[in-house]
């Protein structure tokens, strides 16, 4: 889509320049991930947890991330690493967003208990920005071309040009010919996942301020609403393939567990809290 925007811009300015003012998927990952990290120190500060644990957690959870992120893409599509063993060692190519919050998460957990504070707060403080992360990282997505939609025929479908995914796709099934310049008119589920993430960043904000007594609630709900909305959204993909007889996507799969352990998480801080065996930490927030 990158190019499709360029080339309008180009011709809507008359002028060249315009490439450098689209950006290119890596710089808004980039912007992603410095807007997380941003948000997640200033709000640890503000709320009484030490600064320099909270750097030292967000950049080991974000280095993790982004290796995190490119082996899990590998994974996903072992028979091709296993014929270009060489992808191993290059980060250019293809991401997915689980092996980012796997990778990241585990790694800030662990640099957490290595400096012996008390995680579930810093958790929280995460749980209140993670939703910052998919609302830029989305538009990269976008850009690409990857994780497009399915065929659609209403208003804000959108058409990929020649040589994108949703092309390539649509161009092996038959469903346009090597005439035709753009995609079908899919979903940008790209863009509804932005909004959804947008939504859910001021929902967890609001909940981090208003169940401060209830350490690892936040985190929790995190999970619980974006496994939710993302699982829907999941729907409309019309680029990975679908298991069992419910037609479900990898991610709706793994959505199932996600939704699973956080609604029994929740349950078990419920049950700590009523029996008052929880601890709560009193942090200016």
């Amino acid at each position: 889509m990158r190019p499709r925007i360029i080339h309008f811009l180009t011709d809507l300015f008359d002028s060249h320049y315009v490439n450098y003012f689209v950006p290119t998927a890596s710089i808004i990952y980039i912007t992603a991930l410095s807007a997380v990290a941003w948000l997640f120190i200033h709000r640890c500060k503000s709320s009484g947890l030490p600064k320099n644990v909270a750097r030292g957690a967000i950049l080991v959870g974000i280095l993790a991330a982004i290796v995190g992120a490119r082996l899990f893409y590998l994974l996903q599509h072992f028979d091709n690493t296993l014929q270009h063993p060489e992808l191993i060692l290059r980060f250019s190519g293809g991401t997915a967003s689980w092996g980012a919050y796997l990778g990241g998460v585990t790694a800030f957990l662990l640099y957490l208990r290595k400096a012996k504070t008390h995680r579930l707060n810093y958790l929280d403080v995460l749980g209140s920005v993670f939703g910052i992360g998919p609302f830029i990282g989305r538009w990269a997505c976008f850009l690409n071309g990857c994780c497009y939609g399915t065929p659609t025929n209403l208003p804000w479908g959108i058409q990929f040009p020649q040589n994108s995914f949703a092309y390539n796709a649509h161009l092996r099934e038959g469903l346009i010919n090597s005439a035709d310049t753009l995609s079908l008119s899919v979903h940008p589920v790209q863009i509804y996942g932005s909004i959804l993430a947008i939504i859910i960043f001021f929902i967890t904000s609001y909940f981090w301020k208003k169940y401060s007594k209830f350490p690892g609630l936040t985190f929790l709900f995190y999970w619980l609403i974006y496994g939710v909305l993302r699982f829907f959204n999941e729907f409309f993909r019309g680029d990975v393939p679908r298991y069992t007889d419910l037609h479900l996507t990898h991610s709706q799969i793994i959505i199932i567990f996600i939704i699973s352990g956080a609604c029994l998480g929740i349950t078990y801080l419920f049950k700590v809290k009523r029996n008052g065996l929880n601890r709560t930490y009193n942090f200016k927030r």
